[in-house]
């Protein structure tokens, strides 16, 4: 029995984001198609056995940061799995010609589920969020390279929560996308 998403014709968003190793509590997916590769991310943020006590952070605490260095392809996939059919997505004479951007547009969610990447690496297994707000600001294209991370704005240990500031950035050190995200840690 063959099923359509071994053949790579339905990726549903949360698989895109394990064929590029995003989430680390997801199984590694590999898409099956000769001669095709997807961008990889440029920094690794979350590290082996990384563990994190909600005692030790403080106020400005910096989460690390990753870059991210999307193609055409990627932006094609994405868009296909959430069915965004606007056309300065993925096509580029459209993008250019008729909407006079200066490339394809990243779709907006994709920016959002990167900082919402940023969070779930961060926290790994000794956390979770509890909601996150963002919003786009300034347009991105294909082949720039953005930056996801944050630092901490408050902590109740009580609660044992955390109030985080995010962000993506882009090569100018610009915030493309801020938000804010309420994070709970694990006993």
């Amino acid at each position: 029995e063959r099923h359509l998403w071994e053949e790579g014709a339905i990726w549903p968003a949360h698989f895109l984001w394990n064929c590029h190793g995003y989430f680390k509590r997801h199984k590694r997916f590999s898409y099956q198609r000769k001669n095709h590769t997807y961008p990889k991310v440029t920094e690794s943020m979350h590290t082996k056995n990384q563990s994190i006590n909600i005692e030790k952070l403080s106020i400005g605490y910096e989460l690390p940061r990753r870059s991210f260095c999307p193609d055409s392809k990627q932006l094609f996939l994405y868009n296909a799995s959430l069915w965004n059919a606007h056309r300065i997505h993925f096509d580029h004479p459209y993008a250019k010609e008729v909407e006079g951007y200066p490339g394809l547009v990243l779709a907006g969610p994709l920016l959002g589920d990167w900082m919402h990447q940023c969070l779930e690496e961060w926290l790994g297994a000794e956390g979770r969020i509890k909601s996150i707000d963002y919003s786009n600001r300034i347009a991105s294209y294909v082949g720039e390279t953005l930056y996801s991370g944050g630092s901490i704005t408050a902590i109740d240990l009580e609660k044992r929560e955390a109030r985080v500031n995010v962000f993506i950035k882009n090569e100018k050190d610009e915030v493309v996308s801020p938000g804010t995200a309420a994070v709970e840690f694990s006993l």
